[in-house]
């Protein structure tokens, strides 16, 4: 529903509005549906904990090597306190918690539907 009003009522709220963001909003979805269809197919025999901690991991990892790699000084951040305070707190918690949530979900319909 947000997405067909993004395609609807963007361009007469902004005129910044732009068809390629929402596309490409569009397409992330659809990967991320994708991504929880061959999760519950393949991986429902593994621990929602391992799903969820490789996830978080590997979506870490590739990206930071990219951040680096466009702007050499960007990890210079992280090792202030503050931005080690909101990579725990947000992070780790947040974002670990709704990726096991997640990855139980998808367990749940795995078993279901086998």
């Amino acid at each position: 529903m947000g997405i067909a009003l993004t395609f609807v009522m963007g361009p007469s709220i902004s005129n910044d509005f732009h068809f390629s963001s929402a596309a490409l909003l569009i397409f992330a979805v659809n990967i991320y549906a994708f991504s929880a269809v061959l999760t519950a197919k393949f991986l429902h025999v593994y621990s929602v904990f391992t799903l969820s901690f490789m996830a978080m991991t590997v979506g870490n990892i590739f990206p930071g090597i990219f951040m680096v790699g466009v702007e050499p000084a960007s990890y210079q951040a992280l090792f202030n306190t503050k931005s080690i305070f909101l990579f725990i707190t947000l992070g780790m918690f947040k974002s670990g918690s709704d990726n096991v949530i997640f990855y139980y979900l998808i367990k749940m319909a795995a078993l279901l539907l086998h």
